[in-house]
């Protein structure tokens, strides 16, 4: 079977051939891994971002999906189009692309006002999934699986928190 290609997605192909396609068009990439010293850099900037939520919600939300590209940015993942990002990270962190996609659906409706704070908290969460996964680089220093580490939610209130 030949594989037609319209725009980002491949017409008359098999899954697992779309699979593998977008696995070989991320081995091309030159996807690295984060130096410690970056990741740290990163991990404290969400520190700080989650801090502004509290005063400003809508901001911090933006500001996460700003981090959230950088960090892909600099392992090396293309960042100029939402639905290739989706198809590139697919191949390393695909257990965490719902996350992305409901922070990214909820962020494009912060916009025009359409959401709640409670939308907003959640954006932050289904963003901190994604974005921890980037900083692991997929190596050791977490000892818990991924879902396991993300079974606490962020940006608890007080009343959660006793």
């Amino acid at each position: 079977m030949r594989c037609a290609f319209a725009g980002n997605a491949f017409v008359g192909v098999s899954a697992p051939s779309r699979s593998c396609a977008r696995a070989k068009r991320v081995a091309a990439l030159d996807i690295t891994p984060l130096s410690p010293e970056s990741r740290q850099a990163y991990a404290e900037q969400w520190t700080a971002l989650q801090e502004r939520f509290v005063d400003a919600p809508g901001p911090a939300v933006t500001e996460a999906d700003e981090l959230v590209t950088a960090a892909m940015a600099d392992r090396g993942y293309p960042t100029e189009d939402f639905e290739q990002q989706l198809l590139d990270l697919s191949v390393a962190h695909g257990r965490t692309l719902h996350h992305y996609r409901q922070a990214h659906e909820i962020s494009r409706r912060a916009a025009p006002g359409e959401t709640s704070t409670e939308d907003l908290r959640q954006a932050m969460v289904h963003y901190r999934v994604l974005f921890e996964d980037l900083l692991d680089n997929g190596d050791e220093h977490h000892p818990q699986p991924a879902e396991a580490r993300h079974e606490q939610p962020a940006l608890q209130d007080e009343s959660q928190q006793r």
